[in-house]
């Protein structure tokens, strides 16, 4: 029987290769922060609701569908003032009270948290995966949003605040979710509730989940990998199967 006669440093570089390749990929649950914790696109509604009615327009649920469910209210204002018949209206003016009146419903009176999410949160991380969120608002009020979730500190970077014109229908915020994590990008499974934001997170390489709401059931979401009706501890339970299977 041949003497093995490796040296104290090849041993060790050899068990550091091993340990590489035994490595499990990291693994990330992502989430649209304020549409899927909090019921966000209806706390938009309502605000640009109110502050519209104060200027004689009436904004109903099939307009807000039409132009406002997929991108930030500062892109989509001009398209609703002209479907409304408003065109003339500034929106620029309009914009930083909108945006005011969303942000204070959003984190000073924020609605009810989602008791699914945040048990589907302290599932993922029993199981040792990642969690990281992409949202809307600014990174400050993103922050503290998230802070209501209870779930402990997210881990840095993991909450992206799209600067985007499209908001959490941006492919590269979600990425930069999954790098901030070291997350494997095809082990990522992604929850959203509308088709710009599904379609971002299939661009981007991830699995998704959808969750649509009352304004967003009539999209199209192919290419999807599951469409639930609502997160219920039914689906807490699919998701999790979900995560568990992955490259």
């Amino acid at each position: 029987m041949a003497e093995d006669i490796s040296t104290p440093e090849e041993v060790t570089e050899t068990e550091e290769v091993t340990e590489e390749i035994a490595a499990e990929p990291t693994i990330a649950l992502l989430f649209e922060l304020e549409n899927i914790g909090f019921q966000g696109r209806k706390v938009v509604f309502d605000v640009l609701k109110s502050v519209l009615a104060d200027k004689d327009m009436k904004l109903e649920p099939v307009h807000f569908s039409r132009c406002c469910v997929d991108t930030p209210v500062e892109t989509s204002l001009p398209a609703l003032l002209e479907l409304l018949g408003h065109p003339r209206v500034s929106s620029e003016k309009l914009i930083p009270e909108i945006l005011q009146g969303i942000r204070a419903s959003m984190v000073d009176n924020t609605p009810k948290v989602s008791a699914a999410l945040v048990s589907l949160i302290q599932k993922a991380q029993a199981e040792g995966y990642a969690i990281g969120a992409v949202s809307n608002l600014d990174t400050e009020a993103a922050d503290m949003l998230h802070a209501k979730l209870d779930v402990g500190e997210a881990e840095e970077g993991a909450i992206v605040a799209s600067e985007s014109d499209t908001g959490t229908g941006d492919a590269q915020a979600w990425k930069g979710a999954a790098r901030a994590l070291d997350a494997l990008i095809p082990a990522c499974v992604v929850l959203t509730s509308s088709s710009r934001a599904a379609h971002a997170a299939v661009a981007a390489g991830m699995r998704c989940v959808v969750i649509p709401d009352d304004y967003t059931s009539f999209q199209d979401f192919g290419g999807t990998d599951r469409i639930l009706d609502s997160l219920d501890d039914n689906a807490v339970g699919e998701i999790m199967d979900i995560l568990a299977v992955h490259p």
